[in-house]
Protein backbone atom coordinates (compact mmCIF):
# COMPACT_ATOMS: atom_id res chain seq x y z
CA UNK A 1 0.00 0.00 0.00
CA UNK A 2 1.18 3.53 -0.69
CA UNK A 3 -0.01 6.49 1.36
CA UNK A 4 1.26 9.91 0.36
CA UNK A 5 -1.34 11.67 2.49
CA UNK A 6 -3.70 9.55 4.55
CA UNK A 7 -6.54 10.82 6.67
CA UNK A 8 -6.75 9.16 10.10
CA UNK A 9 -8.96 6.12 9.53
CA UNK A 10 -11.84 5.15 11.78
CA UNK A 11 -11.18 2.42 14.30
CA UNK A 12 -11.88 -0.89 12.64
CA UNK A 13 -11.84 -4.61 13.26
CA UNK A 14 -11.65 -7.51 10.89
CA UNK A 15 -15.21 -8.81 10.74
CA UNK A 16 -14.33 -12.10 9.08
CA UNK A 17 -16.31 -15.19 10.13
CA UNK A 18 -13.03 -17.06 10.59
CA UNK A 19 -10.46 -15.34 12.88
CA UNK A 20 -7.62 -13.73 10.96
CA UNK A 21 -4.17 -12.51 11.85
CA UNK A 22 -2.96 -9.28 10.26
CA UNK A 23 0.64 -8.27 9.76
CA UNK A 24 2.08 -4.91 8.76
CA UNK A 25 5.67 -4.58 7.55
CA UNK A 26 7.37 -1.18 7.32
CA UNK A 27 9.12 -0.91 3.95
CA UNK A 28 10.03 2.79 4.13
CA UNK A 29 12.68 4.47 6.25
CA UNK A 30 10.87 6.66 8.83
CA UNK A 31 13.04 9.59 7.62
CA UNK A 32 11.08 9.45 4.31
CA UNK A 33 7.77 10.56 5.89
CA UNK A 34 6.22 12.25 8.92
CA UNK A 35 3.32 10.87 10.94
CA UNK A 36 2.00 7.38 10.37
CA UNK A 37 1.80 4.29 12.50
CA UNK A 38 -1.02 2.06 13.67
CA UNK A 39 -3.18 3.05 16.64
CA UNK A 40 -4.53 0.28 18.89
CA UNK A 41 -7.47 1.13 21.15
CA UNK A 42 -6.72 -1.75 23.57
CA UNK A 43 -3.40 -0.18 24.63
CA UNK A 44 -4.35 3.42 23.72
CA UNK A 45 -1.07 3.72 21.83
CA UNK A 46 0.30 4.20 18.34
CA UNK A 47 2.92 1.73 17.17
CA UNK A 48 5.48 3.26 14.79
CA UNK A 49 7.73 0.72 13.08
CA UNK A 50 11.28 1.16 11.85
CA UNK A 51 12.13 0.01 8.32
CA UNK A 52 12.01 -3.79 8.18
CA UNK A 53 10.07 -4.19 11.42
CA UNK A 54 6.74 -6.01 11.54
CA UNK A 55 3.73 -6.03 13.83
CA UNK A 56 1.35 -8.99 13.99
CA UNK A 57 -2.08 -8.79 15.62
CA UNK A 58 -5.50 -10.37 15.61
CA UNK A 59 -7.83 -8.65 13.18
CA UNK A 60 -10.45 -8.46 15.94
CA UNK A 61 -8.41 -5.80 17.78
CA UNK A 62 -9.74 -2.28 17.16
CA UNK A 63 -7.06 -0.42 15.21
CA UNK A 64 -6.62 2.40 12.70
CA UNK A 65 -4.02 4.01 10.50
CA UNK A 66 -2.53 7.34 11.61
CA UNK A 67 -2.22 10.26 9.19
CA UNK A 68 0.90 10.71 7.07
CA UNK A 69 1.57 14.46 7.22
CA UNK A 70 4.36 14.57 4.64
CA UNK A 71 6.45 12.28 2.46
CA UNK A 72 5.66 8.79 1.23
CA UNK A 73 5.25 5.65 3.35
CA UNK A 74 5.36 2.16 1.88
CA UNK A 75 3.94 -0.75 3.90
CA UNK A 76 3.10 -4.37 3.24
CA UNK A 77 -0.12 -5.66 4.79
CA UNK A 78 -1.08 -9.34 4.82
CA UNK A 79 -3.95 -11.32 6.33
CA UNK A 80 -3.76 -14.95 7.43
CA UNK A 81 -6.80 -17.06 8.19
CA UNK A 82 -6.66 -19.16 11.34
CA UNK A 83 -8.59 -22.30 12.10
CA UNK A 84 -8.63 -22.70 15.88
CA UNK A 85 -10.25 -26.17 15.83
Amino acid sequence: MLYSIFIFAKLQTDRALIPRIQLNVALSDPADFEGGGTYFEEIDSTIVLQQGEMIVHLGALKHSGVSITSGIRHILVAFMTCNWN
